[in-house]
């Protein structure tokens, strides 16, 4: 790829993303780096650990660089998914998640774990701009914590969902 600034962003293999990072290579012109992911979406999910991150190695060896997230503002990503949420939370079998999109989309909802692995993904179909209701169900997902990622196209929002028998 030229020098430049990318945007990279992680997804599990078939899902949208997950997290986004800059890489500004602009100043490596012709040279190779390796980039890799480490970490956990949750790190109180699991003792502690890490925060989940991209890292970039050098051709030159050294330390590591750490990439920074993209960030995008609440006002951002509330002009264009809204208000999601899930009753009852924890939730043993059955979900009901409402959310609000300010333009027509192909909606989708993702419950990834703290791996960031999707366990379920479902095509909730297009959705003319207002409020919307789906059902989620969980019987055959394990306890825990999770994610639910709902996807409009122009943008993600999520929220945390416990699952308990």
């Amino acid at each position: 790829m030229p020098a430049g600034s990318y945007v990279i962003g992680v997804a599990p293999a078939g899902g949208a993303a997950i997290a986004s990072f800059t890489a500004d290579v602009s100043t490596l012109g012709g040279q190779a780096i390796s980039v890799f992911a480490s970490g956990f979406l949750d790190p109180d999910a699991n003792k502690g650990g890490e925060a989940f991150g991209l890292f970039a190695a050098l051709p030159s060896g050294g330390a590591l660089i750490q990439l920074p997230p993209v960030t995008t503002s609440v006002d951002e990503v509330s002009s264009s998914i809204s208000e999601l949420n899930v009753s009852p939370n924890p939730v043993s079998a059955e979900a009901r998640v409402s959310y609000s999109i300010d333009r027509d989309a192909i909606v989708t909802a993702r419950l990834v774990d703290v791996t960031g692995g999707s366990v379920a993904v479902i095509n909730l179909g297009f959705a003319t701009s207002g409020s919307h209701q789906a059902s989620l169900g969980v019987l055959n997902v394990p306890s825990g914590p999770y994610y639910l990622v709902i996807d409009g196209g122009f943008g993600t929002v999520s929220t945390m969902v416990n699952i308990v028998r």
